[in-house]
């Protein structure tokens, strides 16, 4: 057998379907039964996570409707899962597909065992027909919530009709399995049908099956592993070529199911019952989808993130400051944590500004001189000679820049007296102005450029002058610099297939100090944001990790869930 005719993608033409006859039901069972082994909630699980209890709602709906015929109202629900399957396919949104599809079934359900209460008004429904409409009405005031929720609950949803109360006599299928077939994973395929009695030969009750793979016979079911249960095997092999490398394909899967019940001595009762379902069957290739690893590398710079160290000394003499940081980073490649000093040095000498006064020719004497209180005397004396005054007059000149006569201000006394000319303080005091001075010998001492070694990780600074009659009071800072971490920038982004069939291998360059973030974007479903080095889902987890050189290897491996293998 090989299955070799057209595959339909998933993508699908937008318009609706054909509305299904009555004994007919036809759905896209495809990619929606990834469901993991150990979750499988119920269609009510489902809507009530969806959208809460809508039980009472749904009845108000249905009662509402009152008047309307029964057929109407399964019409208007089919409308609306022909709708959910249309954009599901469209949109690749995979719980669209299973809600319109479990509402397909529903309706075909109710249509098959009350189908002679179509023609009454939804008023006159009867007890066991009622849980299908309110249950149609639940999915129907649901719908914004599965467009909303689709992507994110593909892997917790079942297609069957179990929780519904199916009669004693309902002929069909309650429950499809396998209808998901993983590339690379078996040498056979099976496809289950679940239904009353499916996997029984009686002699009382003949059902014969008429299966088809893309218009591929599948020949007779096997018997005996279930009591409801007809298996189908198709050969790995068959399906080679429908198989496509990215993509989901999807098989048409028609079904005509006869059952086929004897008479009672051959006058009473027997049936002959024909009831055809239509699904389709989902190929999902072996490509999973693709890991986006973005590695974000730290940035690192010098930083003065550690106290300044100020120095005092008081200079009376040639001085030298010298200073070492505590971790030096003596390579021209620093590590995180080392050291050096920043390249400004804050110097100061602490002056002692005092009151003063400033002569006209630029001299300054403190205020406190006593000068300023008894007046100054003239170097030169009163001797013999006329011109003495002159001097006298000349060395006021001189010392202070003030023209004063010491003659005509008779500051000296006659000829022959030996006197030195007097300045009087008035004098002094009304050709000055008040100003201020260092007390101390900074003016007299200055600094020699800094002596740099090993890398800027030590420092000398020479003070040049100083005298012990005006110490120095000199303070220099110097500024510690560490190479810290000052954040994270995007280094790489690569993007990695994922298979099945193989492990990805991921690796990173230099990775010290690295952290790397993951998006996992399946092939079906919603991306998966994750760290790398761990889990990003329950099928796609981290098996190893390790360094080789400078590189560092993350092995990981995909594997589809348990109930698709």
């Amino acid at each position: 057998m090989k299955i070799d005719s057209e595959a339909s993608m998933t993508s699908r033409p937008n318009g609706r379907r054909p509305t299904s006859p009555k004994s007919t039901c036809r759905g896209s069972v495809g990619a929606v039964l990834l469901l993991l082994a150990f979750a499988e909630p119920s269609r009510a699980d489902l809507l009530g996570w969806l959208a809460g209890d809508t039980t009472n709602a749904a009845i108000e709906k249905i009662n509402e409707a009152a008047a309307q015929r029964i057929s109407q109202l399964l019409e208007g629900f089919d409308q609306t899962s022909h709708s959910l399957l249309d954009q599901g396919a469209h949109q690749g949104n995979l719980l669209l597909v299973q809600g319109g599809n479990e509402m397909q079934l529903v309706v075909a359900s109710a249509r098959a065992q009350f189908g002679s209460e179509m023609d009454k008004q939804v008023s006159q429904a009867s007890a066991q027909l009622k849980p299908f409409l309110v249950e149609l009405e639940r999915f129907q005031l649901s719908v914004s919530e599965l467009q909303k929720n689709a992507v994110d609950m593909e892997d917790l949803v079942a297609l069957d009709l179990q929780d519904l109360p199916l009669s004693q006599s309902y002929f069909g299928v309650r429950r499809v399995l396998g209808s998901v077939l993983v590339q690379n994973t078996a040498d056979n395929y099976r496809i289950v049908l679940r239904g009353p009695h499916f996997g029984i030969a009686s002699a009382d009750e003949k059902i014969s099956f008429d299966a088809r793979l893309n218009g591929t016979s599948l020949g007779s079911p096997e018997l005996g592993t279930a009591p409801d249960d007809a298996v189908f095997s198709v050969p790995a092999a068959a399906l080679k070529d429908s198989f496509q490398t990215h993509s989901l394909v999807t098989l048409p899967l028609s079904v005509s199911i006869t059952r086929d019940t004897p008479k009672v001595f051959w006058l009473f009762g027997g049936s002959h019952d024909v009831i055809n379902h239509s699904f389709e069957i989902s190929l999902m290739p072996d490509y999973a989808g693709e890991m986006q690893v973005v590695t974000h590398r730290p940035i690192f710079a010098w930083m003065p993130s550690l106290e300044p160290e100020q120095q005092d000394k008081i200079v009376t003499s040639p001085t030298t400051f010298s200073f070492t940081v505590a971790n030096p980073a003596v390579l021209s490649e620093p590590s995180a944590g080392q050291q050096k000093i920043s390249d400004t040095i804050v110097s100061v000498c602490h002056a002692d500004m005092r009151p003063a006064r400033v002569f006209p020719n630029g001299t300054v004497r403190f205020s406190s001189d006593p000068i300023f209180t008894g007046g100054w005397d003239t170097p030169k004396y009163i001797g013999s000679h006329a011109t003495d005054w002159d001097e006298a007059t000349n060395e006021v000149l001189t010392t202070w820049g003030i023209s004063w006569s010491t003659w005509s201000n008779n500051a000296c006394g006659p000829l022959n007296s030996g006197r030195h000319c007097h300045v009087p303080p008035q004098v002094l005091l009304s050709n000055s102005s008040p100003t201020t001075k260092d007390a101390t010998g900074c003016h007299d001492t200055s600094l020699a450029p800094p002596q740099w070694r090993n890398n800027h990780t030590s420092v000398t600074v020479d003070v040049i002058g100083g005298t012990a009659a005006l110490p120095a009071p000199w303070s220099l800072t110097f500024q510690p610099l560490s190479f810290v971490q000052r954040g994270y920038q995007n280094d790489t982004v690569v993007m990695v297939p994922v298979f099945a069939s193989k492990p990805t291998l991921i690796e990173i360059n230099n990775p010290q100090g690295t952290t790397s973030d993951v998006n996992f974007v399946p092939t079906v479903g919603k991306p998966k944001p994750g760290d790398l080095g761990r889990d990003i889902t329950a099928s796609l987890r981290v098996r190893s990790q390790g360094d080789v050189g400078d590189v560092r290897r993350y092995l990981y491996s995909f594997a589809y869930p348990e109930t698709l293998r």
